[in-house]
C-alpha cells in the first residue's frame, strides 16, 4: 500500500467498458460502448467492508480518463457506495451528473480502496491516507 500525507486526494485516471479486475473483483461495465450521452454501470464485490469501523474510513474510489478534450468530460472521480465484504455493488456514470457529456474515445479506469482515519474535534491525529489499487475497467464511447 502507498501511503499519502494529504487528506486531499486527487487521482487523474481513466475508465474503458471492457473490464479487466484484479482478483475476485469480477469488475463489469455495462454496457461496454456508449455515445456521447450514455449512462455507464460499473459494478464489482468490494474486497473489504467499506464505511467507518473501528477508528478508520475506507471507501473505493472509481477513476478513470481518456486524452481526448474540449468541452467535454475527459477525467471522473467517483465514489463507490459503502458496502460489507464480498459485496456487489454498482456505481452509475451519468455524463449529465458528472457535468456535460462523455468525449470521443476510449476510457482507461481504475478501482482503489482509500483508508482514512476519524479525528474527534480538539485531539491529536495523524494525517494519511492509505491508497491500495483494486483493479481496472475501460469503457469506449463511439
Amino acid at each position: 500500500m502507498r501511503v499519502v500525507r494529504s487528506l486531499t486526494f486527487a487521482a487523474s485516471l481513466v475508465a474503458t467498458g471492457l473490464a479487466a479486475s484484479g482478483p475476485g473483483l469480477g469488475v463489469r461495465v455495462t454496457p461496454p460502448v456508449g455515445s456521447a450521452n450514455t449512462t455507464f454501470t460499473v459494478s464489482f464485490r468490494v474486497p473489504q467492508s467499506t464505511g467507518s469501523h473501528s477508528g478508520v474510513r475506507r471507501y473505493d474510489q472509481l477513476t478513470g480518463s481518456t486524452a481526448a478534450g474540449g468541452g467535454c468530460i475527459a477525467t471522473f472521480s467517483v465514489r463507490a457506495p459503502d458496502a460489507g465484504a464480498g459485496t456487489r455493488v454498482a456505481v452509475t456514470l451519468d455524463p449529465r451528473l458528472l457535468g456535460g457529456s462523455w468525449c470521443r474515445g476510449t476510457y482507461a479506469g481504475r478501482i482503489d480502496e482509500l483508508q482514512s482515519p476519524i479525528c474527534s474535534a480538539g485531539h491529536a491525529c495523524p494525517m494519511y491516507v492509505l491508497l491500495r489499487p483494486l483493479g481496472r475497467f475501460s469503457l469506449r464511447i463511439d
